[in-house]
Protein backbone atom coordinates (compact mmCIF):
# COMPACT_ATOMS: atom_id res chain seq x y z
CA UNK A 1 0.00 0.00 0.00
CA UNK A 2 1.12 3.56 -0.79
CA UNK A 3 2.00 6.04 2.01
CA UNK A 4 -0.47 8.97 2.01
CA UNK A 5 0.08 11.91 0.56
CA UNK A 6 -0.27 13.53 3.92
CA UNK A 7 2.52 11.38 5.80
CA UNK A 8 4.84 11.72 2.68
CA UNK A 9 4.80 15.79 3.23
CA UNK A 10 4.85 15.39 7.48
CA UNK A 11 8.12 13.15 6.74
CA UNK A 12 9.38 15.96 4.56
CA UNK A 13 8.50 18.50 7.37
CA UNK A 14 10.97 16.14 10.12
CA UNK A 15 13.64 16.28 7.60
CA UNK A 16 13.53 20.25 6.73
CA UNK A 17 13.32 20.47 10.94
CA UNK A 18 16.04 17.93 10.96
CA UNK A 19 18.30 20.01 8.35
CA UNK A 20 17.52 23.61 10.02
CA UNK A 21 15.64 24.33 7.03
CA UNK A 22 13.11 26.65 8.93
CA UNK A 23 11.73 28.46 5.14
CA UNK A 24 11.00 24.39 3.77
CA UNK A 25 9.64 23.61 6.84
CA UNK A 26 7.22 26.89 6.37
CA UNK A 27 6.39 25.96 2.94
CA UNK A 28 4.76 22.95 4.27
CA UNK A 29 3.10 23.55 7.28
CA UNK A 30 -0.28 25.09 6.84
CA UNK A 31 -1.02 28.42 7.95
CA UNK A 32 -3.98 27.15 10.52
CA UNK A 33 -1.61 23.87 11.28
CA UNK A 34 -2.31 22.78 14.95
CA UNK A 35 0.68 21.22 16.62
CA UNK A 36 -0.27 19.06 20.03
CA UNK A 37 3.16 18.84 22.16
CA UNK A 38 2.80 16.20 24.18
CA UNK A 39 4.60 15.95 28.01
CA UNK A 40 4.89 17.75 30.94
CA UNK A 41 7.17 20.61 29.87
CA UNK A 42 7.36 24.81 29.41
CA UNK A 43 5.98 23.92 25.50
CA UNK A 44 3.58 21.06 25.90
CA UNK A 45 -0.12 21.93 24.71
CA UNK A 46 -1.73 22.63 21.62
CA UNK A 47 -0.04 25.37 19.54
CA UNK A 48 -2.26 27.00 16.80
CA UNK A 49 -1.22 28.56 13.74
CA UNK A 50 2.08 28.23 11.83
CA UNK A 51 3.70 31.17 13.58
CA UNK A 52 2.75 29.50 16.95
CA UNK A 53 4.14 26.31 15.77
CA UNK A 54 7.73 28.16 15.28
CA UNK A 55 7.54 30.18 18.21
CA UNK A 56 7.46 26.62 20.27
CA UNK A 57 10.03 25.10 17.92
CA UNK A 58 12.23 28.12 18.92
CA UNK A 59 11.19 27.90 22.41
CA UNK A 60 12.30 23.97 22.34
CA UNK A 61 15.85 25.17 20.37
CA UNK A 62 16.55 27.72 23.61
CA UNK A 63 15.48 24.83 25.77
CA UNK A 64 17.65 22.28 24.65
CA UNK A 65 20.61 24.44 24.14
CA UNK A 66 20.13 23.30 20.13
CA UNK A 67 20.07 20.01 20.66
CA UNK A 68 16.51 18.72 19.90
CA UNK A 69 16.06 16.04 17.17
CA UNK A 70 13.49 13.68 16.29
CA UNK A 71 13.74 10.35 16.33
CA UNK A 72 10.67 8.81 13.81
CA UNK A 73 9.34 5.17 14.88
CA UNK A 74 6.03 5.35 12.74
CA UNK A 75 4.15 8.17 10.59
CA UNK A 76 -0.15 7.92 10.26
CA UNK A 77 -1.98 10.16 8.43
CA UNK A 78 -5.11 10.03 6.07
CA UNK A 79 -6.66 13.42 4.11
CA UNK A 80 -7.11 15.65 7.77
CA UNK A 81 -4.57 14.39 10.12
CA UNK A 82 -1.01 13.50 10.51
CA UNK A 83 0.49 12.08 13.52
CA UNK A 84 4.30 11.26 14.28
CA UNK A 85 5.62 8.76 17.07
CA UNK A 86 8.80 9.70 17.88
Amino acid sequence: MAEHANVTLHREGHAAFGRGDMAALAELLAEDTVWHWSGRNPIAGDHEGREAVFVALGQSAELTGGTLALTDHDFLGNDEHTIALG
